[in-house]
Formats: C-alpha cells, sequence, structure tokens
C-alpha cells in the first residue's frame, strides 16, 4: 500500500512498470509533476503485465510541468 504521499516537482510522480498483484496507491497528492500516475506494461522487463492495482482518491495537479526533475528546465521561484 502506497498512501497519504506527496509528490512534487519530479519527472514522474509515479511510475508503475508492471506492477500489481494487491497493490494500492491511495489518497495522495502529485503535484508539479512531468507526469503525475502512470500504471504501466512494458514486456521488455520482468513480470509483465501490470495487474491488479487499485488507484483512487487522488488530487492531482499541474502535471506536465517543466519544473519536474529531469526536465532540463526550471522556473523561478520565490517565496511569499
Amino acid at each position: 500500500m502506497i498512501r497519504n504521499v506527496i509528490a512534487e516537482h519530479n519527472a514522474l510522480g509515479y511510475s508503475g512498470t508492471n506492477a500489481g498483484g494487491d497493490l494500492y496507491l491511495v489518497d495522495s497528492i502529485w503535484r508539479r509533476n512531468m507526469a503525475g500516475i502512470v500504471p504501466n506494461t512494458l514486456d521488455t522487463e520482468l513480470l509483465p503485465p501490470q495487474r491488479e492495482a487499485t488507484v483512487r482518491g487522488h488530487l492531482i495537479e499541474n502535471s506536465n510541468s517543466s519544473s519536474g526533475a529531469g526536465s532540463g528546465t526550471r522556473e523561478n521561484r520565490s517565496s511569499s
């Protein structure tokens, strides 16, 4: 179970390649990541396909952010 996470300013908030089998990803915040939640199957990796994953109760906002790690750009940030 992955629960009550705050993930922000990343290339991927959550990547679940081939993840599954009683996996629960619930009640979290995914903010200003380049991509929010990416459950997927990649058959060149071990244990495909992605299966039996529950994804629910999330706030996903401002995805596709250019300030995510690995994006090669940075926003100017100021505290207020």
